[in-house]
């Protein structure tokens, strides 16, 4: 018997306004970096919370995501800004082992209180769209989209197995769109009044 196609609900997407406001919202300066490390690499929750210090390739800007889905490795490329905020929030907070440690040191964060944290900086912001803390990672897909960045190119920063996974977020580009000129617009049809 053929299975019943399942329905493909499209993802909510944040301004980068509303990412800006997320983050300015966060209650702790770490929670923050969290937030802005998630948007930044658009790596999935598992993903950075199993991220090691050594995982952290400043010179080269890339960080290497180890057993992420599907038990694959990757290299994500990044901005140096984020290397730069990286930096000092080691100095801050000296993380053990893993990039973000829980309150004990050498433990790794709480995925649970990640998504508090996304939850709780929304409310603080005054977002009432949906969304979770894998919304920053469709976030980061779109923007960069909408950036004009090359498909392929993120579907190996995403780690997607699948390029028609990475396809789907070109639905949801506003602003790529406005690249688009349709023919009719250039044709002078003369129509009977």
């Amino acid at each position: 018997l053929p299975r019943p196609k399942k329905e493909r609900m499209l993802p909510s997407i944040l301004s980068r306004e509303d990412i800006i406001r997320i983050i300015e919202s966060a209650s702790t300066y770490k929670l923050q970096v969290i937030l802005t490390f998630i948007y930044v690499t658009g790596a999935r929750l598992s993903e950075t919370i199993n991220i090691k210090i050594e995982d952290i390739e400043g010179n080269r800007n890339q960080i290497r995501i180890n057993k992420g889905k599907g038990n694959k490795d990757r290299i994500i490329l990044v901005p140096p800004l984020l290397i730069r905020l990286l930096r000092e929030y080691y100095l801050k907070e000296r993380p053990v082992k893993y990039l973000f440690n829980s309150f004990e040191k050498g433990r790794k964060y709480s995925p649970r209180s990640i998504q508090r944290a996304v939850f709780e900086s929304k409310k603080k912001a005054h977002i009432l769209k949906k969304g979770s803390v894998h919304t920053l990672r469709n976030c980061y897909a779109t923007h960069h989209l909408e950036g004009g960045t090359d498909l392929v190119f993120l579907q190996e920063q995403m780690g997607h197995k699948n390029i028609k996974t990475t396809i789907r977020y070109i639905g949801l580009c506003v602003e790529r769109q406005r690249f688009i000129n349709h023919p009719i617009q250039s044709m002078q049809i003369k129509y009977r009044v």
